[in-house]
C-alpha cells in the first residue's frame, strides 16, 4: 500500500473514533480484498450517522489539521450534501457516505474486521460488496462483482444475496452472476 494511503487510512480511523463513528469499507478496497485487485484513487465509507450528525461532523472536520473538505466537490453535488462528505487527505478523496436504507444499516451490522497493512478496519463482506457493484450497474461494477462472485464462490452466503438481491429489485442481476459463472 502506498504511503500516503496508509496515512490517510490510519487518520481517518482515528478521526473515526474520536467522534465515535461506526463504519465500514466500501467501493474498491474491499472489491480488490475480495476479489481481483484494482486500483483506486479514493477511500469510501459507508457511515452511522443521521444528517444532522454528519452536518456536525463537517464542523469537526472544517477544524481538522488533518484533512480538509473538498468544497469544490459540495458546490458540484449540492444535493447529496446532506448525506455525503468528502475529505481531502493530500491529493486523496475520501468519501463519507450515511447509510440511507434498510440494506446499508445491514451492511454496518455485517461489517468484519480485516488486516489491512499494518492495521485493521472494518470492511463490508464480499455479499454487500457484491450487492453494491449491482446496484451501482456500471460496466466496472459487474466486473468487479464477477470478480468476488468467483473468488468467493464457495464462501458466499447465497441465501443473503439472493434475499437481498430480490429486495433490492437486483434479481436478475445476481442471476445474471450465477449465470456467467
Amino acid at each position: 500500500m502506498a504511503n500516503d494511503f496508509a496515512k490517510a487510512f490510519k487518520r481517518i480511523l482515528a478521526f473515526f473514533q474520536e467522534h465515535s463513528i461506526m463504519y465500514v469499507l466500501i467501493g474498491a478496497w474491499p472489491t480488490s480484498y475480495w476479489g481481483q485487485p484494482r486500483s483506486t484513487e479514493d477511500i469510501d465509507f459507508l457511515i452511522l450517522l443521521s444528517p444532522d450528525e454528519l452536518k456536525n461532523l463537517r464542523s469537526h472536520a472544517q477544524n481538522s489539521s488533518h484533512f480538509k473538505i473538498d468544497t469544490q466537490w459540495d458546490e458540484h453535488n449540492p444535493m447529496i450534501r446532506h448525506q455525503h462528505l468528502r475529505l481531502l487527505f493530500k491529493d486523496i478523496h475520501l468519501d463519507l457516505s450515511i447509510s440511507k436504507n434498510s440494506h446499508e444499516s445491514e451492511i454496518i451490522k455485517r461489517r468484519l474486521k480485516v488486516p489491512l497493512d499494518d492495521f485493521e478496519i472494518y470492511m463490508a463482506t464480499a455479499e454487500d460488496i457484491i450487492l453494491m457493484k449491482l446496484l451501482a450497474g456500471r460496466p466496472k461494477d459487474f466486473q468487479d462483482a464477477i470478480s468476488i462472485f468467483v473468488k468467493q464462490q464457495n464462501q458466499l452466503n447465497h441465501d443473503y444475496l439472493r434475499a437481498w438481491a430480490k429486495a433490492l429489485s437486483i434479481y436478475d442481476e445476481l442471476n445474471w452472476l450465477y449465470i456467467q459463472n
